[in-house]
């Protein structure tokens, strides 16, 4: 299955936005575990934000 994600997730987590951010940190964790994903409104994202390898590790599951 693959699930769609707005870039408003990805900007809500990168901003960490008090009232998205957490909602969106983990539909980003339970995408990343269900299968494919992939991003729509991806023209929103391409403003300056960190690279992929910063943001990957906030989307580690808690152990």
């Amino acid at each position: 299955m693959t699930t769609a994600l707005d870039t408003s997730v990805l900007l809500d987590v990168l901003l960490n936005d008090p009232q998205h951010a957490p909602a969106s940190l983990n539909a980003l964790r339970r995408a990343s575990t269900e299968g494919n994903w992939c991003w729509v409104s991806a023209a929103k994202a391409l403003a300056p934000a960190p690279p992929l390898a910063a943001i990957c590790p906030m989307m580690k599951r808690e152990e």
